[in-house]
């Protein structure tokens, strides 16, 4: 810890990869015993950063997480989650703005192994804290856990998240808002002339819970996302005839 608290103010991990990569199998050894201290470690990286504006300097290196990717979380205790909820409450509670900006990427990094990349699913440990805080009730919670979602690709337990959201928060607006953003957000590729596999998987799982819910509130928001991806593949497939006429 003595020696890795001096990374603090290294700019950027990413160009040093060797480096990089040993310095995250460090913070994964630490956090199996002091979770807290690797999340506060990140946390005043990005502190540094808000204060002194280094140029290159990057508080969540990316590299540095690719370790936590072989992390057992079922064998995660308290203190692990823990460490994942102080993060979740970075942008709840935290008066600073870059904390929260960062926090859902941190989470997504630690939970994950991965920063960025595509085909990252949410996993069962933040399943479950995801589930704690749509449980509550509380709309700024239920909210928030919609702009998490945007850092993950839609699957089983994607969908199933967002039900619950709906139902909880008995279809609100800004819910409602934050889940098509999470829905539609991320990257796909696909050939001129071709639907992208990314719509047809979306709208396999949006006809399922169409198909399975009870919920008329569920099942309208379904249809309504069912109708736009539907639109967004028209509207591609009509991009691609004018250009292949030009």
């Amino acid at each position: 810890k003595n020696i890795i608290i001096n990374f603090v103010n290294f700019a950027n991990f990413d160009i040093y990869p060797m480096m990089s990569y040993h310095i995250g199998q460090i913070l994964k050894r630490i956090f199996k015993d002091d979770p807290i201290w690797v999340i506060d470690f990140f946390e005043m990286r990005i502190l540094k950063n808000t204060e002194e504006k280094i140029p290159g300097y990057k508080a969540i290196p990316d590299s540095a997480l690719t370790s936590f990717q072989d992390i057992d979380w079922s064998l995660a205790d308290e203190k692990a989650k823990n460490a994942l909820r102080k993060v979740m409450n970075w942008t709840i509670k935290s008066e600073n703005k870059y904390k929260s900006w960062e926090a859902p990427r941190l989470l997504k990094g630690i939970a994950t192994g991965h920063v960025f990349g595509k085909d990252v699913f949410v996993n069962s440990i933040l399943e479950s804290l995801f589930i704690e805080w749509i449980h509550t009730g509380d709309l700024k919670l239920i909210i928030q856990c919609a702009i998490f979602l945007r850092e993950f690709s839609e699957d089983d337990t994607f969908y199933s998240l967002v039900e619950k959201m709906l139902l909880i928060s008995k279809g609100d607006d800004q819910v409602q808002n934050e889940l098509m953003r999470a829905i539609t957000s991320g990257f796909f590729s696909r050939g001129v002339g071709q639907i992208s596999p990314i719509h047809i998987e979306r709208i396999k799982h949006l006809e399922k819970i169409q198909k399975n819910s009870k919920s008329e509130i569920v099942r309208n928001f379904a249809q309504k996302m069912i109708d736009s991806t539907k639109q967004e593949i028209q509207d591609e497939l009509k991009r691609d005839e004018v250009l292949l006429d030009e």
